[in-house]
């Protein structure tokens, strides 16, 4: 069985196509898993001058139209390079809406977020790549913030600068509410040796609270415990979250929450699409 997403503008208009491969293509643009069927990206009414127009345009409207897919199914896609390797990832796919791209997404902030959807990785793995989303826009929030003559020196900083950029009060809050997600975030055995978020009673968001400060520093001392694997626990005296170990198999909510942030910021800089 194959599954097609379409999105177009009009009868008669630009349209963007999933679709198998021809095997002139897969002769062409080889790829390692041979027993996957090869997906290709069609797009039609588009019109170019020369290749480099042509290769401009697969980039502009392929990365958009890729990353929507990836966002609302959960699959990991990305535009074919000759240097990229192939996993092996989850055949349960949820089919959402995918709207024709209207806004153009740095190359590589969207080639960081679809490797970091990819259930074939280790959640360490996954939450570092959601982090490098979040690097790479960091330059951008810490010039904002001493533009507004805020000092954002250290990373730490940049991060809390770059959410209070992307993200209300309100939508964070909302993110938050009415479902398991902060009940986990709150748990301090959860997660140890870093900063809980505070919960209701009945485990919802405190309204008009700004989570957004504490949700940056949760974000970055999550990090932290997974790179700095020195003897000891570095400078702050904590352990290295190791692969396989409880605490990586209950990340399971930071990575929503690292997620969010990472589309925030994704969304927050796209630029329109002529």
């Amino acid at each position: 069985m194959t599954a097609e997403a379409v999105a177009g503008s009009k009868p008669g208009g630009r349209t963007l196509k999933l679709m198998l491969a021809t095997e002139e293509l897969t002769t062409l643009y080889p790829h390692r898993l041979r027993t996957a069927p090869a997906i290709a990206l069609a797009m039609e009414g588009f019109e170019a001058t020369d290749a480099d127009a042509a290769r401009n345009l697969l980039a502009d409207y392929g990365n958009s139209y890729l990353h929507q897919i990836v966002r609302a199914t959960g699959v990991s896609l990305r535009l074919w390079k000759a240097n990229y390797p192939s996993y092996r990832h989850s055949s349960q796919i949820s089919v959402g809406k995918i709207r024709f791209p209207h806004e153009r997404y740095d190359a590589t902030p969207v080639t960081l977020y679809a490797a970091a959807n990819s259930a074939g990785r280790d959640p360490l793995e996954r939450y570092l790549k959601y982090y490098q989303v979040l690097e790479f826009f960091m330059p951008r929030a810490a010039k904002h913030a001493t533009a507004q003559g805020n000092q954002a020196r250290f990373e730490l900083d940049k991060l809390r600068a770059l959410a209070v950029m992307t993200i209300t009060p309100a939508q964070l809050e909302g993110f938050l509410r009415g479902n398991a997600l902060l009940s986990k975030l709150a748990d301090k055995n959860l997660i140890t040796d870093v900063p809980e978020l505070k919960a209701n009673v009945n485990s919802n968001p405190f309204s008009g609270l700004d989570y957004r400060p504490d949700v940056a520093e949760r974000v970055y001392k999550i990090r932290c415990r997974i790179v700095h694997a020195k003897e000891g626990g570095g400078p702050n005296q904590t352990e290295v979250i190791q692969p396989y170990s409880r605490e990586a198999r209950d990340m399971g909510s930071d990575l929503r929450l690292i997620r969010f942030l990472a589309e925030r910021a994704l969304r927050h800089w796209a630029t329109s699409l002529s």
